[in-house]
């Protein structure tokens, strides 16, 4: 099968809950002081968002390990590569158990600018309910 009749009987198809891409999630969460704990938060973060069933981007996650966070350019260059997948989302949520960093502040600054809808997610064991889509 050619990737043009693949395509076509993709977008022929009736949309159903096996074939509506799920919503594209960009997750903020910290990132800098203490890396280790806030990259394994950012495991679970991840996690939670597959668990319901979203396609989450998590750029933190990523450019950290071609770019040195250390150096303001390299950190500037990622935190702009990743406001680039922010405004091509769906949905940003804002990971708050361990607070809402100057990072996540701008992240929440954009997305709100973009029309996108951002929501508050707490997943650690003392959480608060107080996000309706869970």
């Amino acid at each position: 099968m050619t990737l043009r009749v693949g395509l076509k009987r993709i977008c022929s198809r009736r949309p159903t809950m096996s074939n509506v891409p799920p919503p594209r999630v960009f997750v903020a969460s910290p990132y800098a002081g203490d890396v280790k704990r806030n990259l394994e938060y950012l495991r679970k973060c991840l996690r939670d968002s597959i668990d319901r069933g979203e396609a989450p981007m998590a750029s933190h996650m990523i450019y950290p390990q071609v770019l040195d966070d250390g150096v303001d350019s390299e950190r500037t260059m990622g935190m702009r590569l990743g406001a680039r997948w922010l405004i091509a989302s769906d949905v940003c949520a804002l990971y708050v158990d361990l607070g809402e960093s100057t990072g996540m502040r701008m992240e929440r600054e954009i997305a709100l600018c973009a029309g996108i809808t951002v929501v508050e997610r707490r997943i650690l064991a003392d959480r608060h309910d107080d996000e309706s889509d869970s």
